[in-house]
């Protein structure tokens, strides 16, 4: 019997798609609601996407394309004069859909010399997905008229720093895609149709957020993790599923908006299509990816991509200045003071959680590698998981990084919680900066508030935070990692047992201790 979940056997084709029949094939599609960016002011489609945003839906804003400023470098002419012989990185969908270097000539050449749909024995159809954005386009979207202004980069609103580059671009042709995934740290995705030929379009399958841990443990249950994005999902497994999956046919000039954990797969269908996508990151992004993304990242050991400890920290001192120049501002202004206030007292309490986890009472004493809170700073990740590495790690300095970058290995503290440590078992607790700088930032950041509330102007009045707090505190990840090993040294220098160590991910917790009583 065939395998189905053999790439070759389980083959994705949209010969036959339309949206129509794709929506009369399941008992739980629905169609994505869309509008046209032509249906009023920019005020007017800016405010119905803030309402698809606030009750977490997928929309569609049609006709972008027919904007009197819509661009001409949006095709593959321009492509191959400017950046024809650049190397790019692309995907064979089939097989291991293992990924190779092209120039861009040569893939819009595949792309134009490939049959018309994937067919049994076939053995390549690429896809350039997930391409560095030529400059010109990342400089249309960020600054253009044509998009609404509330989703593009940086838009109010828009916590993620101008050093993250989220802009994508994509060239793909019929029945390559994009297996089901969710967008980083939870995250808004917006995708644009930019060019397409031979009625090129994509079919979009999108699910509730609010079904996200349903989605999860559905392909869970066939041996599929989501959150390693290597799974496409076919036709009647989503026919079959228990959710609502919402379906689109993405024609030129759609922009599509994903909300935040909203699992999501593309498929293209007809001739060559040129996608443009980018993120956004709210405040309520980030509570979502410190509670939820962020501990499932660790536990399937998935890169963090975004630093959403950081990005906290930093918005939080954003925020803060902000508030302290618009408190000194006319009273005409102070209208705007209170929405700010709650931003900044929801960021204290995120870093609060943050702080707690990444506390030790012997901060003090504990060396600094390095300060990452400093403009030029060096980032860590946790050589075993991939988490970002905001203060608190564990460092060994005579074994070296797994990506071969000669740099030490460093852990975080969840990993070495779970038993976790380097080949040596000689990490030792290390911090990247100071953490009295980050509680007094914290602390100013309270003062601010409590400025703001002798003014009249906010009503809460939130506590300076001490050490004597965190001490009490039941969170400290940190802590108790540095407790951990440290009554594990103990026990592995014991004279009384003999000792044998065995390290290993095939479970949850990697540290396994074997004993055997000596002999007499």
């Amino acid at each position: 019997m065939d395998d189905p979940t053999d790439p070759a056997v389980a083959m994705i084709t949209t010969k036959d798609w339309t949206l129509e029949r794709l929506l009369a094939n399941g008992g739980r599609f629905r169609p994505v609601d869309s509008i046209s960016a032509n249906s009023g002011t920019p005020e007017q489609i800016a405010s119905i996407i803030k309402d698809y945003e606030q009750r977490n839906a997928p929309l569609v804003v049609q006709d972008v394309h027919h904007h009197p400023n819509w661009p001409e470098f949006f095709t593959p002419q321009w492509l191959e004069t400017h950046y024809g012989s650049q190397v790019v990185e692309v995907r064979n969908v089939h097989g291991e859909r293992l990924d190779r270097d092209l120039t861009v000539t040569e893939l819009i050449n595949s792309s134009r010399n490939a049959a018309p749909f994937a067919h049994q024995g076939e053995r390549e159809r690429l896809y350039g997905k997930d391409m560095h954005c030529p400059s010109e386009w990342r400089d249309w979207v960020k600054s253009s008229d044509v998009l609404p202004s509330v989703v593009v980069p940086g838009a109010t609103g828009d916590v993620l720093p101008e050093t993250v580059e989220t802009l994508m671009s994509y060239l793909g042709i019929s029945d390559t895609f994009t297996p089901l995934h969710k967008d980083p740290c939870a995250s808004y995705g917006q995708n644009i149709m930019c060019y397409t030929e031979d009625e090129g379009r994509s079919f979009w399958f999108m699910t509730n957020p609010s079904d996200c841990s349903t989605v999860a443990s559905h392909f869970q249950k066939f041996g599929y993790e989501l959150d390693w994005e290597d799974h496409a999902a076919t036709l009647e497994e989503l026919t079959n599923a228990p959710f609502d999956v919402y379906i689109w046919e993405q024609k030129l000039g759609d922009l599509v908006l994903i909300p935040p954990r909203s699992f999501h797969q593309v498929v293209n269908a007809g001739g060559i299509t040129i996608k443009t996508s980018w993120s956004r990151m709210s405040i309520r992004s980030l509570e979502i990816a410190l509670y939820h993304e962020l501990p499932m990242y660790q536990r399937v050991c998935r890169s963090e991509t975004y630093r959403v400890k950081r990005t906290i920290y930093d918005t939080l001192i954003q925020r803060t200045t902000a508030l302290e120049t618009l408190i000194q501002a006319p009273d005409s202004m102070h209208a705007s003071v209170n929405p700010l206030c709650k931003e900044v007292a929801r960021l204290i309490e995120l870093l609060d959680d943050v702080l707690e986890q990444e506390y030790c009472s012997q901060h003090r004493r504990l060396p600094q590698v390095t300060n990452s809170f400093a403009p030029d700073g060096h980032d860590h990740v946790c050589d075993f998981c991939g988490a970002d590495i905001f203060l608190s790690f564990f460092q060994c300095e005579s074994c070296s990084a797994r990506d071969d970058s000669g740099g030490p290995v460093c852990l975080c503290p969840t990993c070495v919680v779970e038993g976790r440590t380097c080949k040596c078992k000689s990490v030792k607790p290390v911090q990247s900066g100071s953490f009295r700088d980050l509680l007094r930032n914290r602390n100013n950041a309270t003062l601010k508030l409590h400025g703001a509330r002798d003014a009249g102007l906010y009503e809460e009045e939130p506590e300076v935070l001490s050490d004597q707090h965190l001490i009490d505190s039941v969170k400290t990840t940190f802590q108790a990692a540095c407790l951990l090993l440290e009554r594990r040294r103990d026990i592995l220098n014991s004279p009384k047992i003999t000792r044998n160590a065995i390290l290993g991910n095939a479970s949850p917790t990697s540290w396994k201790l074997e004993y055997t009583q000596p002999k007499p």
